[in-house]
């Protein structure tokens, strides 16, 4: 009968207590396991692959628990606000369906015709619904394997998993767990700190043949220079945003002449590319277009631009010294739409070597779809 209680309760303690293995403790509590994008995971020994945190609750969250890390990744090097709700209010397990109101895009496994990209969120659900689930955040893909960092698992703090494709379908499964990815998780946001153009939210504008255009992500930058004469390229966000949105980016000129004759644009791509332009012609100017009047005279060199669609009317800012200033709106149709950010003109005799800076994309509203994804 002893016997019997004691197995019991142990599978009731099961239930209640469903965490990944612990591997082993060799280290103290808060003590730098790994680090990506300047940011570190954290032991939380003695409490390590557990629900219990050895520092008890700090800014981003219980320290040092999975969700701690990515919400401190996610703010202090993606840029993103995961001070408020929801992210302050989720465990790792409801991340997935909350991809909406966290304004990222989800791609399910084993269903996703896109991979994971660096600095996706994967997901984790565990062997019973009563699991806290965990989150990690990729920071290599190369099939057949793909490299996490993660916080409150391996005693490493990093970890391969395999990746394989059937069908055009992705699948990610992490060898030797009971616990199974239920997908990744996608930002468009991008403030280009890594250096290294994300493909999982970029892809190349392709200039005409007639011009010559080079877009890098540098020094904590996305710059743009061109040729001389008729032409232009720049980026194109991978997903787009469907119904109302809200979006921003800041706006360099790093090698701007007077008179150049070129426009650099914050478009809403699929709307027939209309957007927010800081123009050279006879004068500098803020410039809504194409298809609107609206313009204003400036001597900026850098600023921000921003995009409101409203139903449907889309409305272009500019950011001064007292803030937000509209500069016209359009209407537009209700569809969803990428965004572009590129350099270009239609002078042919317009000078080469224009060279100007992205930085610090932003959705700030608006549902993300994404190809692939839900």
């Amino acid at each position: 009968m002893l016997l019997a209680i004691l197995i019991l309760v142990g599978a009731v303690l099961a239930l209640l207590v469903s965490r990944p293995p612990v591997l082993a403790q060799s280290t103290v509590c808060g003590q730098e396991l790994a680090a990506y994008r300047s940011v570190a995971s954290n032991s939380n020994a003695p409490f390590q692959a557990t629900g219990d945190s050895c520092a008890g609750r700090g800014t981003y969250g219980l320290e040092y628990q999975c969700v701690e890390f990515v919400r401190r990744l996610y703010s202090q090097a993606l840029g993103i606000n995961t001070l408020a709700s929801p992210w302050s209010m989720l465990n790792a397990v409801n991340f997935f369906d909350a991809a909406p109101a966290l304004q990222l895009g989800a791609f399910p496994n084993g269903v996703s015709t896109t991979p994971p990209a660096p600095d996706d969120i994967l997901v984790f659900e565990g062997p019973t619904t009563d699991s806290f689930g965990h989150v990690a955040v990729v920071t290599a893909v190369a099939p057949p394997s793909l490299q996490i960092i993660e916080q409150n698992w391996s005693v490493s703090g990093v970890a391969t998993l395999n990746i394989t494709q059937s069908a055009g379908q992705y699948a990610v499964v992490r060898p030797g767990s009971s616990y199974i990815v239920r997908g990744w998780l996608r930002t468009m946001s991008d403030n280009f700190d890594a250096n290294t153009l994300n493909i999982g939210r970029w892809g190349l504008l392709s200039p005409p043949p007639t011009s010559t255009v080079t877009v890098t992500n540098t020094n904590q930058q996305l710059q743009v220079t061109m040729s001389p004469g008729i032409g232009g390229g720049g980026l194109i966000s991978f997903c787009s945003l469907s119904g109302d949105f809200d979006v921003q980016v800041d706006y360099i000129l790093l090698n701007w002449p007077a008179n150049n004759n070129h426009s650099l644009r914050l478009g809403a791509f699929d709307l027939g590319g209309v957007g927010m332009n800081r123009f050279s012609s006879s004068s500098e100017l803020y410039e809504l277009g194409p298809g609107s009047t609206a313009h204003i005279s400036t001597t900026d060199t850098s600023g921000q631009f921003r995009l409101v669609r409203a139903s449907s009317t889309l409305s272009g800012f500019f950011r001064t010294s007292s803030g937000w200033t509209l500069l016209g709106s359009e209407t537009v149709p209700v569809i969803p739409t990428r965004f572009n950010l590129d350099l270009g003109t239609n002078g042919p005799f317009a000078p080469g070597d224009m060279l100007i800076a992205f930085d610090n994309f932003k959705v700030n509203a608006g549902t993300i779809h994404c190809p692939g994804s839900l």
